[in-house]
């Protein structure tokens, strides 16, 4: 997912509360209109969460209302949360075995 283009410009991160949040809530409404990969842009969104990038509110106030966007909507957001997982998983592990080598 690393080498994909970002669709959460950090410049939209840093603006957050003054324009960045609407900008998203456009762009992802867009993307849900043209059925291109929503998945991909709450990744980004709750990876940028984890890195602490974003505060919990921010992110779970956005959230609120993309849910709205589609029906199959928690299903995706379900998915993105599982590759998030999996992802700080590996990155965990891979932590892991550079301490023990």
């Amino acid at each position: 997912r690393a080498a994909m283009a970002t669709m959460l410009p950090a410049e939209w991160i840093k603006n957050w509360e003054k324009g960045g949040r609407n900008e998203y809530l456009v762009c992802a409404s867009i993307i849900c209109r043209l059925s291109t990969d929503i998945q991909q842009a709450l990744y980004e969104l709750s990876s940028h969460v984890v890195r602490g990038n974003l505060k919990n509110e921010q992110a779970s106030g956005v959230l609120a209302d993309i849910i709205e966007f589609r029906e199959d909507m928690p299903s995706i957001l379900a998915d993105a949360f599982c590759i998030l997982a999996v992802s700080i998983a590996i990155r965990i592990v891979i932590c892991l075995f550079q301490i023990i080598l």
